[in-house]
């Protein structure tokens, strides 16, 4: 028994002398999950299952009667999904978005956003639209007055009847113009004070009263809300961009042409 004791001390000090001298050999680290790519494209399939998850969302949270309205159609068809997709792809691609999770975990935030810059972009286009029917009716009016441009102080008295509704003075860029046209309801067609209810665009005074002739491609109107007859010029341009938050507002020109022009590009027309 002695001896069978004495042998397995020896046999552990072994152990131990084996162990401190010669230790195990490191194992290979595990490797480690491989992140995700924020950039990663989107697909249709994570699209779709973004916007089942927005209307359960939508069962205990509040969502934008719009967004809701949007993701309950884009779930009818492909074709939105699809557009959706390769909508947030581009702003992944661009670095508007950041993080394609994130933005896929809040798609019904992504998409109010979409919705709101692709309803501006669209007001922008309709109020160039009305500046180039004002400008057109400016220029009818200088036809039938030896060329001359309307005067500063009642240039929208002489030319609006050359319009065809005064709801083409509202500008779709502004809230209130809603406003505006649900009150022009209340007004009878022929009466002249409808007119005067509301003008989103000013005659650039530089050229008021001048010879048309003589303008070349300058700027005649502009988007502001100096009000009914207002006229003004590059100062007021800005400060109606600044007050309203506006990357971009219409412009008509003597030329007869509308565009949409950034405060950049406003500062390098000629006034």
């Amino acid at each position: 028994m002695k001896s069978l004791l004495r042998f397995l001390f020896i046999l552990c000090g072994l152990s131990i002398f084996a162990s401190s001298t010669f230790p195990a050999s490191p194992q290979p680290p595990k490797p480690k999950p491989a992140k995700e790519n924020p950039k990663q494209p989107v697909t249709r399939e994570m699209m779709k299952e973004a916007l089942e998850e927005v209307l359960q969302k939508a069962k205990e949270e509040k969502i934008e009667p719009q967004t809701l309205s949007f993701v309950v159609s884009a779930l009818d068809g492909p074709f939105m999904i699809g557009f959706l997709t390769k909508q947030l792809n581009e702003d992944i691609e661009s670095g508007k978005v950041k993080n394609r999770q994130a933005a896929l975990g809040e798609i019904d935030v992504y998409i109010g956003e979409t919705l709101r810059r692709a309803r501006a972009k669209a007001n922008l286009l309709k109020s160039v639209t009305y500046a180039s029917a004002v400008t057109k009716a400016m220029l009818i009016y200088a036809e039938e007055h030896n060329g001359l441009l309307p005067p500063a102080d009642k240039w929208g008295s002489v030319s609006t009847q050359n319009l065809q509704t005064p709801r083409l003075l509202f500008s779709p860029q502004l809230p209130i113009s809603d406003e505006l046209r649900k009150e022009l309801r209340d007004f009878k067609t022929n009466d002249p004070n409808r007119w005067e209810l509301g003008c989103h665009y000013a005659l650039n005074k530089a050229v008021a009263g001048k010879s048309l002739k003589e303008q070349g491609a300058r700027v005649l109107i502009f988007e502001s809300d100096l009000g009914w007859n207002g006229s003004g010029g590059l100062a007021d341009a800005k400060k109606f961009m600044a007050k309203h938050k506006l990357t971009a507002i219409a412009v008509g020109f003597t030329d007869g042409t509308a565009r949409q022009l950034t405060l950049k590009e406003l500062k390098s027309l000629k006034w």
